[in-house]
């Protein structure tokens, strides 16, 4: 039952404001911004307006006069008294609007859904016309017999309601009023200025009735009847709300949900000109929640693909490939009846969401709609998307793709070309469209403001749809009620993996529901199996592989406009049970506790916390399992548990596994959470019934240990390295053999026999690494001794010998003992010594040659001895003929390297002794004086530029020396000669060249 508790001050949005005597409000979101505004009617006959500026949970009304206002200038009479409603079906709101003298005006909106125009329609175009519906009128207006248009009930001032039926359209109504029995308030007596407002305020799914009249009284009647035939009844004491509230004089309630949490509040008017709001205060329940595992985690910041992106209050997001570019899009519906487009500019992985407007988005300037909640699929099996839209006022929009697959066009079809035509799926319709039956053609699930899940099966095929309500037990949701404004959404969620479309379910309160098909694909059954999230007021689920990982994940609107991003995690959850080996045994194996097993796993349970579970099953196939109730002080065998006799264990109750010797594997215990609502810990029960309000989770998981086995050798490849090589060289990469094939290795040098080398390299992962650089002529084999373990207790230990390769190094250089000979030696003299420098081998036998003739071809006049590894001459060589040589030597170590160079020889300058003595003249006449120059000295000497010295010596043929002298270079006469005396003269001359060179 509803509680409504006053509001006042500052709690109360209308706190402060006068709205005239008599005032009778109505609130509907007339500018379509997702929140209420109010509409007022007064005793003067004009309708006032106040535009809701704040928003859809915290309202501020502010008055708006003149042009501003769409019903200024309206003066219906005295005592004014609107309610808007979408009359004729076009999708805006239209008033009817009592007044003193018993006639209802109408005032049809010729404007849009969001920026109305209101003309008053006389004559037969107002379906009252003509209808005396007594003094003081105030109708309201709601589908009470569930045929699809609008009835009324008018409140008057002598206590009765009247009641009018609908027997026309929701297009084109027509009221005939009906009295006696067919009243559903025949006979009943409301009290004087009644007026009436209906609403479906114990969510049972049919209208209930709230009157006001003159005592400041507000009536409640309960419909125990159905949505087709009510039957309202009068209830009076505690079990009406207002039970001894005086809400004022000439009351006037409406219901509405101002504050956007699920249930409706009210305000009512008063003679006093004052506007009274009494909030509808969540109740408590008694009801138990199952408990249930969470494979959902809530991704926030840059982690959600539309973080901070403002879809519009009340988004309902819808995800498919809209551009075939093979990855997902979103469409998302909101308040303002709009789609919005966001285009996938990332990958299938990896998503990155842009909002495109204008001609880029399929359904710009498309109205769909308020409070739209769009499905994609292929209705027409055309090989593109069509839209069908839930919104507002209870119809399917059907949107048809004249596009292509990668080009969407939208063009609404209406009428009979509208599977949905005509049909009212109730107010703010939220479709979802699956082959649940399997015959090949999409069936449509509909849910709706009142909290029910309608269903409508395609007895067409599947190009051409035919939707028929089922309704009964024909509809797997008959009688369910799954929350108000329910949004579902139908895929193989594969939480039961079994093969058939389970459904998740938003609602008004912000959790998403999960019902399981319990059924099969031709005959569903839904079974609630508790609350997988608590995302925000009217939540909005739609699933898809948003990260292409092979599981579905969810996005999720709610009523602020948001869009909450919560990934699959559908990977086998992670519980704590200590690893064992394979030889281990009960002296050893402590076990773990029911906290310390499912401490890591994300568990819902409105309820409070779980840590306790029912094993259902225990695998005792190579080995036994056990419990213990006292820590761990003794053990008792599981034995057989089963469904219907399975083992109640609390959070400190403990679990273990014994194997059987020298076994390694996973051995498998089967539970459910347990809320301990029912049942003993340490005792059994019977869980076959579970989830839902039971103490059990619909879920069952699988627990599993893992019976550890040792790794039983170690390798690593290569197992050698060549010399030389810098610190942090990789020798080779670790392997293990472990019979657990799954086993991550680590691996580390332990001390130990053979572990003489391990300070010379270092393990980076499973790399061996040096930490010196190694010399084969030094030391060619290292032992350490390495430990490979497997994470899980087991290790194994191995001696690994590394080998060092011995590798050539080439030659860098040749040596040359001298680099020169003097002239005029013999061929074969020696030059110089040959050696080379090879740092790495100096050791390596090298051997000389001259090399490449062609570009140097003194190399004809040198030989090398390459056993005294010594160069020589070919040739004797005359300095003043060529003093230098330049020649290619080749070393070439005997393995392969070889080093060439160019060397130049120098020829020595070695003094040469004069060889003759010529003078110019050798004649004097005689009778010449003394001092007469004979002739010029000169000598011939292969060194031209020495420079020599003439004396005259002893020696043989010296006879006549005293008779002359040499000046310089000059010999003269030292006598007189007479040739009749003597004739000829003898003399012995001597020329030094000046380097030890005479003659």
């Amino acid at each position: 039952m509803a509680k409504f508790e006053a509001r006042t001050g500052t709690a109360n949005p209308f706190n402060g404001v006068d709205v005239g005597s008599g005032s009778t409000p109505t609130l509907v979101d007339i500018d379509k911004d997702g929140d209420l505004d109010a509409f007022l009617g007064e005793s003067n006959g004009n309708i006032r307006y106040f535009k809701n500026t704040g928003n859809s949970s915290n309202p501020k009304f502010i008055a708006v006069t003149g042009t501003g206002n769409p019903l200024n200038g309206v003066n219906v009479g005295l005592y004014s008294a609107p309610t808007l409603v979408d009359i004729d079906g076009d999708g805006d709101f239209d008033a009817l609007i009592g007044e003193f003298y018993g006639s209802i005006k109408y005032f049809r909106n010729t404007g849009n859904s969001s920026n109305p125009k209101f003309i008053a329609v006389t004559g037969t175009g107002n379906p009252f016309d003509g209808q005396d519906v007594g003094y003081n009128s105030t109708p309201t207006l709601v589908d009470i017999d569930g045929d699809g248009d609008f009835d009324a009930f008018i409140g008057e001032i002598y206590g009765e309601i009247k009641y009018y039926k609908n027997t026309g359209s929701s297009n084109n109504p027509q009221f005939i009023e009906v009295t006696g029995t067919g009243n559903p308030f025949d006979g009943e007596g409301v009290g004087s200025y009644s007026k009436i407002i209906l609403a479906n305020i114990d969510g049972d799914g049919d209208f209930d009735a709230f009157v006001g009249g003159g005592d400041g009284k507000i009536k409640y009647f309960k419909n125990t009847g159905s949505s087709s035939n009510p039957q309202l009844i009068a209830v009076t004491g505690a079990e009406n709300p207002f039970n001894g509230v005086d809400v004022g004089n000439n009351s006037a309630p409406t219901l509405v949900d101002i504050n956007q949490d699920g249930d409706l509040d009210a305000f009512i008017g008063a003679s006093d000109g004052t506007i009274k709001y009494f909030e509808n205060v969540p109740q408590t329940t008694t009801t138990n929640i199952a408990p249930s595992f969470v494979k959902f985690t809530a991704v926030a910041g840059t982690g959600n693909p539309l973080n901070k992106r403002d879809v519009g209050n009340f988004s309902t997001p819808n995800l498919v490939d809209i551009d075939k570019d093979g990855d997902l899009d979103a469409l998302i519906g909101a308040s303002d009846g709009t789609i919005k487009y966001f285009r996938n500019t990332g990958n299938s992985s990896n998503p990155k969401f842009i909002p495109v407007t204008g001609t880029g988005n399929p359904f710009n300037g498309q109205d769909v709609g308020n409070y739209s909640t769009p499905n994609l699929v292929d209705i027409d099996k055309d090989g593109d998307l069509d839209a069908l839209i839930g919104e507002f006022f209870g119809n399917i929009k059907y949107f048809r793709n004249t596009g292509n697959s990668s080009n969407p066009q939208f063009i609404e079809v209406t009428g009979t070309g509208n599977p949905f035509d005509g049909v009212d799926v109730g107010n703010h319709s939220a479709p979802s469209l699956a082959d649940i039956d399997k015959d090949g053609d999409l069936d449509a699930f509909i849910g709706a403001i009142d909290g029910t899940i309608k269903y409508f099966r395609n007895t067409g095929n599947s190009s051409n749809p035919k939707f028929i309500a089922v309704t009964g037990t024909g509809n797997p949701f008959n009688s369910v009620d799954v929350g108000n404004f329910s949004k579902l959404i139908l895929v193989d969620l594969d939480i039961d993996a079994d093969g058939d479309l389970d459904a998740l379910i938003g609602a008004v309160d912000g959790t998403i529901k999960y019902f399981q098909n319990t059924g099969n694909s031709s005959n569903p059954q839904f079974v609630e199996g508790g609350n997988i999230f608590d995302v925000g007021n009217h939540g909005a689920p739609t699933l898809a592989d948003l990260d292409a990982d092979g599981d579905l994940d969810a996005l999720i609107g709610e009523r602020l406009g948001t869009i909450k991003y919560l990934k699959n995690n559908s990977e086998n959850l992670i519980y704590n049970l200590d690893l064992i080996s394979e030889n281990d045994t009960a002296s050893v194996i402590t076990g773990n506790t029911v906290a310390e097993i499912i401490t890591n796993n994300t568990i819902a349970d409105l309820d409070g916390i779980v840590e306790a579970v029912a094993v259902t099953a225990v695998d005792n196939s190579n080995g036994n399992w056990q419990y213990s109730t006292n820590g761990g002080s003794s053990w008792t065998d599981f034995g057989t548990v089963t469904e219907t006799s399975a083992r109640l264990l609390d959070s400190t109750h403990k679990v273990r596994f014994i194997p059987n010797a020298n076994w390694y594997g996973k051995a498998n215990i089967t539970l459910r959470l347990w809320d301990k609502t029912t049942g003993v810990a340490g005792g059994t029960a019977n869980v076959t019934s579970n989830g839902g309000a039971t103490a059990f989770s619909g879920e069952l998981t699988k627990t599993v240990i893992t019976v550890n086995a040792d790794p039983d050798n170690l390798n690593i490849s290569p197992n050698n390295l060549d010399e030389n090589k810098p610190i942090g060289t990789v020798v080779g990469n670790f392997t293990t053999t472990d019979p657990d094939t799954g086993d991550t290795h680590t691996y580390s040098l332990v001390a130990g026999t053979g572990s003489t080398d391990n300070g010379l390299f270092e393990i980076v992962g499973n790399q061996l690494k040096t930490k010196a650089s190694f010399d084969f002529e030094t030391k060619n084999s290292y032992s350490i001794r390495v430990q490979t373990d497997d994470g899980r207790g087991g290790t194994f230990q191995k001696v690994l010998t590394i080998g060092v390769n011995d590798l050539n190094t080439t030659p860098t250089n040749i040596n040359l003992s001298a680099s020169s000979v003097n002239e005029n030696r013999v061929s074969g003299t020696v030059v110089g010594n040959l050696t080379t420098t090879d740092v790495e081998d100096p050791k390596d036998p090298h051997t000389y040659s001259l090399v490449d003739n062609a570009n140097y071809p003194d190399n004809t006049f040198f030989q090398i001895d390459n056993v005294n590894k010594q160069l020589k001459t070919a040739t004797s060589f005359n300095f003043e003929a060529k003093n230098s040589y330049t020649i290619k030597v080749q070393t070439n170590d005997g393995k392969g390297g070889i080093f060439e160079k160019v060397l130049t020889i120098g020829v020595n300058d070695i003094n040469d002794v004069p060889t003759n003595i010529n003078i110019s003249n050798n004649s004097v006449n005689e009778n010449q004086a003394i001092g007469t120059v004979v002739g010029n000295l000169t000598s011939t000497d292969e060194d031209a530029g020495d420079t020599h010295t003439y004396s005259l010596v002893a020696g043989t043929g010296s006879t006549d020396n005293g008779s002359f002298e040499i000046v310089g270079n000059q010999l003269r006469t030292k006598a007189s000669f007479n040739f009749e005396a003597k004739n000829s003269y003898s003399i012995r001359v001597q020329t030094n060249d000046g380097n030890g060179g005479t003659f």
